[in-house]
């Protein structure tokens, strides 16, 4: 059996679903992995791996449209993984690909280019506090609701990211006057040796000034401390896509999520 390709390393790295709630079941087998729940929530509805025959194709959409019924629901394809009979089976199913990402991977051990004075610091989230902090910027930096985490969520987020050993953990940059200005995260997949940063973003009035780069570069040198070879991203083709290709990321093809509403 041939090993994996870095993109295929990458993409089980992102797949990993440890994180989601206990009341969201987790569904592996060797043609998917993904999660279904009574929860409104696209994450938790949600196909992360694909490995589907053309034959099984709608039959698999079918199942994961069934219990998906009455909730959004999302498939995460790979352009490394193309499957044109799969997506003819989405669409038939009322699913439309809606976002386009760069799938970008770069070496830990590649020293980061030179870069002009930061103007903040970067420190991992272990706190009570620095998590707020982080939930915070993150849901002011993509649009959502401000509004403090349910303390269950809070409790998971405790839990899964403060441990030494922490399968995912998260990171936040601090302006000179202590303000929480940008946020990122990290999952770190150890057996597949690839980090997968997510939900990396900086406040509007901050952007510009190397925040963003400060956060990719802090959870890097995590990764690589952890003994990661790689770490990759989903980067959306405009805004983080350009800057990623500034500071070494490669491209490995592209991921699009195919969506449907209830």
């Amino acid at each position: 059996m041939p090993l994996p390709t870095l993109a295929e390393r990458f993409e089980d790295a992102a797949a990993d679903l440890f994180w989601v709630p206990d009341d969201v079941e987790v569904l592996i087998g060797p043609e998917l992995t993904w999660c279904a729940s009574a929860r409104p929530e696209p994450l938790y509805n949600a196909v992360v791996r694909v490995r589907v025959p053309e034959d099984r194709a709608e039959a698999l959409v079918a199942e994961v449209s069934a219990r998906h019924q009455g909730v959004p629901s999302r498939w995460t394809l790979f352009s490394h993984a193309a499957n044109p009979a799969l997506e003819a089976a989405l669409a038939r199913a009322g699913y439309a690909p809606r976002e386009v990402h760069d799938v970008r991977v770069t070496d830990v051990q590649r020293a980061p280019a030179a870069r002009g004075p930061s103007s903040c610091t970067v420190v991992r989230a272990t706190t009570r506090a620095q998590l707020l902090d982080a939930w915070t910027v993150s849901q002011r930096c993509f649009g959502h609701a401000v509004a403090p985490p349910a303390a269950d969520v809070l409790a998971n987020e405790l839990a899964h990211y403060t441990p030494a050993d922490a399968r995912a953990t998260r990171f936040v940059a601090y302006a000179a006057d202590g303000a929480a200005i940008g946020c990122g995260g990290l999952t770190l997949d150890r057996a597949a040796g690839v980090g997968f940063l997510w939900a990396g973003g900086t406040l509007e009035g901050h952007r510009g000034r190397g925040v963003y780069t400060a956060l990719v570069d802090a959870r890097a040198a995590h990764a690589r401390q952890a003994g990661l070879t790689h770490v990759g991203v989903f980067a959306k083709l405009d805004t983080s896509s350009p800057i990623l290709g500034r500071i070494g990321f490669e491209t490995l093809g592209q991921m699009v999520l195919w969506v449907r509403t209830p």
